[in-house]
């Protein structure tokens, strides 16, 4: 299932890559100000000055996400956690903690899918503790997740060691 983010305020800008379907530009008042069923663009740039509201779709970047995952290899022994499974659980854990804002979860994302990445790479290893330093950094504030990433984000350092 989707999920989908609501912008509110003013000098907002929206990135997003990929295919998008279904999509629709809704005036603050709720008039359809553009849509268009599918936009086979490889990256769509939205800028400006956005004083209505507008709907942002999570699912495609947890999609992503998740299919970079799954492109690594499953762990060989079934007792132990590897890479695809620890940043499964990062990502569920990123995912579903309560009071993060949907701007920090997306960013957060995006450093999963860059480990991923990493790792499918070995020569790339060396990128990996930047990552980590700011995913301590960002579970630091957030009390109630902040033991389970630590143990995740260890046993990911030591794969990556």
């Amino acid at each position: 299932m989707s999920k989908a983010q609501k912008f509110e305020g003013s000098n907002r800008s929206i990135n997003i890559g990929g295919n998008v379907s279904g999509a629709s530009i809704v005036s603050g008042d709720g008039n359809v100000v553009g849509s268009g069923n599918t936009m086979n663009q490889r990256n769509m740039n939205v800028s400006g000055n956005f004083n209505n509201t507008g709907v942002f779709n999570w699912g495609e970047i947890s999609g992503n996400v998740t299919n970079t995952i799954n492109q690594l290899p499953a762990s060989p022994d079934p007792a132990r956690s590897g890479l695809r499974e620890l940043l499964t659980k990062l990502q569920d854990l990123i995912q579903n903690t309560a009071g993060l804002a949907e701007e920090d979860k997306a960013e957060a994302l995006n450093h999963v899918k860059a480990l991923a990445e990493i790792g499918k790479n070995p020569n790339e290893k060396s990128k990996s503790k930047s990552i980590l330093r700011w995913f301590k950094g960002f579970f630091s504030e957030l009390p109630d997740a902040a033991e389970t990433a630590k143990d995740v984000i260890e046993s990911v350092a030591e794969i990556f060691a």
